[in-house]
């Protein structure tokens, strides 16, 4: 069985898929951000977002793949220029950015080949 730690990491997890995931993929945006990746799971970088009709808020998943280099410039489409976001790289909450700089680039790193990040943000009020 799991550890209780482990258990309540999963509800950590499931509460947040329920409150942020599937409301945007359920009613937003999808924006595939590269090139589909072929058959055989080959290739660098797989990534796509979800954003909120509004753009108020939005999610994505960066998957690294087989490629070398452990960071990826997401560009999140779909935002307010002008407004600023709290932004959460994989759990972690990160400095604000506003809908510009997240369009223009978000670096992120995922450490190792096969793995994934989740990157959400929300507008601040």
């Amino acid at each position: 069985g799991w550890s209780a730690d482990e258990l309540a990491r999963a509800r950590e997890e499931i509460a947040w898929y329920k409150e942020v995931v599937r409301p945007l993929v359920q009613e937003g945006r999808q924006f595939i951000l590269t090139p589909q990746p072929g058959l055989d799971g080959l290739g660098g970088w797989a990534a796509m977002a979800h954003v909120a009709p509004a753009g108020d808020r939005a999610v994505a998943f960066v998957f690294r793949l087989e490629a070398a280099e452990e960071s990826f410039v997401l560009h999140l489409p779909g935002l307010v220029a002008t407004a600023t976001y709290r932004v959460r790289v994989a759990g972690r909450e990160g400095p604000p950015m506003t809908g510009a700089a997240l369009a223009a680039g978000l670096q992120v790193v995922v450490d190792a080949p096969y793995r994934s990040c989740a990157v959400s943000v929300a507008r601040s009020a």
